[in-house]
């Protein structure tokens, strides 16, 4: 009785209103690796979402899927199941949502084969399966369900793509060169932060205003390249744009590409390093420089990539200095160099493990926040356990970073999140109860 009273309240909540599972078109040059996205318009009252696409593997291969950005609904489990010619993506939430969602189910990449001039493959949609959390109902039976197919088509560069094929937006694949693409009225591009900037080599047509559909994600981006032609003459009505965002023209060597761009949103400083970093890493480094970033409009970073993650972890300021070019109204780069620090051990506790370190910067660098404890991890064996606390021991992070001393007494001190420095301090043969 309880579980068909939770059935029908189930689904009085979700209701009989239609969903729409739908691909996205692509057109592309041969060669190119494409996104297919799989889009759902509501979530509400599923836990199982599964679906089945065909494609034609004469034209294009099976790459890889990746999770969407409903990804956080369906957190419990994300299943690819592929063979040639079929692609199975089955998507698991904990417990029946209940917020009403719509985005995408999964990113389904493909690489188009070369020599695939003016084939295409459909993109279809075999099967689609929406159920609840105990699979007793099959959400697509009780409501409408709209499948909708794709088509990705190969054009080779010197082609023109005069109309567009399958249903939903159409999606020009990054890099992809086409002489001509012509759209007719009401057709929709889609925006997208995944494969802009859509490069036409030489005009782009309409028969009609072009309409411009919205990211999958949402409007959360500073700047969207919608697309670049040698035609300056077109002009877009776009549909739904958000409010503080302005569609805009640049032209540069006769070529003009359109711009959408938040008003409202402060530009990104760029930042440029020798060595790889995150984009949380080069946001930390924006976050701990803010004060001194005034005028500026580029970031140089210097050091390793060992020097920048400890003295973001540490929240050292790095050495400053600033480049100013030769016009007095030039804007600035402000350059910063990550230098590893030394660390004082100023106490330590045998018993609880604890260890009080004070961090010297390098020359010219400054702590923003001061470290008063560390966890100290002991490896060697039991005799360790008498060691006497540690009184006034400076230690060269540089020297044990990379290498460690044979014969020695060694540990690993971790100092906030994620820094952890291997230490080695020598013991003479006589001492036995301390370091």
């Amino acid at each position: 009785m309880k579980c068909l009273m939770t059935l029908a309240l189930l689904m009085m909540t979700v209701g009989l209103s239609a969903r729409e599972v739908a691909l996205e078109s692509v057109v592309c040059n041969p060669g190119s690796r494409v996104c297919v996205p799989v889009t759902l318009d509501d979530t509400q009252g599923l836990a199982v979402a599964s679906f089945t696409v065909n494609y034609d593997p004469m034209v294009m291969t099976f790459a890889e899927a990746e999770e969407g950005t409903l990804k956080d609904l369906f957190s419990f489990d994300f299943t690819v199941l592929d063979e040639t010619g079929v692609v199975t993506v089955v998507l698991v939430a904990p417990a029946n949502i209940t917020a009403s969602r719509g985005g995408t189910l999964a990113e389904l990449y493909f690489y188009v084969r070369e020599g695939t001039e003016a084939l295409y493959s459909d993109v279809a949609l075999a099967e689609v399966e929406l159920n609840e959390e105990s699979m007793t109902l099959d959400l697509a039976n009780k409501q409408t369900l709209t499948p909708k197919g794709a088509v990705v088509r190969s054009f080779a560069t010197t082609s023109s793509c005069a109309d567009r094929f399958g249903e939903g937006a159409l999606c020009v694949a990054k890099e992809t060169q086409l002489e001509k693409l012509s759209l007719r009225a009401g057709d929709v591009l889609s925006v997208s932060e995944r494969q802009v900037p859509i490069v036409i080599t030489d005009t782009l047509t309409t028969e009609g205003a072009l309409r411009l559909r919205a990211p999958n994600t949402g409007w959360n981006g500073r700047r969207y390249e919608v697309l670049t032609t040698t035609n300056a003459a077109v002009t877009f009505a776009a549909a739904d744009l958000p409010e503080n965002y302005a569609l805009t023209t640049e032209a540069a060597d006769g070529v003009v590409t359109y711009v959408l761009t938040n008003t409202a949103v402060e530009p990104t400083i760029p930042i440029e390093t020798a060595v790889d970093l995150s984009d949380a890493d080069k946001d930390a480094i924006r976050y701990l420089l803010a004060e001194n970033l005034e005028g500026i409009t580029a970031i140089t970073v210097n050091g390793s990539k060992e020097a920048i993650q400890v003295g973001l972890d540490l929240g050292i300021q790095p050495k400053l200095s600033r480049l100013q070019l030769m016009s007095a109204d030039a804007a600035s780069t402000l350059v910063a160099a990550f230098a590893l620090p030394t660390l004082k051990v100023t106490a330590f506790d045998v018993k609880t493990g604890s260890i009080a370190v004070q961090v010297i910067p390098t020359e010219g660098a400054t702590i923003t926040k001061p470290v008063v404890n560390g966890v100290l991890h002991v490896h060697g064996g039991e005799t360790l356990k008498t060691m006497s606390p540690l009184s006034n021991v400076e230690i060269n992070v540089s020297d044990y970073l990379t290498k460690g001393k044979e014969g020695s007494v060694g540990f690993t001190l971790q100092l906030g999140d994620y820094s952890f420095f291997k230490v080695v301090v020598e013991r003479a043969a006589s001492e036995s109860n301390g370091l």
